[in-house]
């Protein structure tokens, strides 16, 4: 995925965040969906209600 062990760093520290192109490869690497990587929860089930809620408070967050 030619990513850094800084820009994990980075990730875990809260200072940076992965490209959102990344998370598809992410979430497959660490056997999770993508939503629970969002959400930093393990969950047999999201709805999309659930992804949508995830995905808009990623964005206000960003801003």
């Amino acid at each position: 995925m030619h990513v850094t062990d800084k820009a994990i760093s980075r990730w875990k520290r809260g200072i940076g965040y992965p490209d959102i192109q990344l998370l598809p490869a992410l979430s497959e690497s660490l056997h999770v969906s993508v939503a629970e990587l969002i959400s930093c929860k393990k969950s047999s089930y999201y709805s999309n209600e659930e992804v949508t809620n995830i995905i808009h408070n990623l964005e206000v967050y960003k801003k």
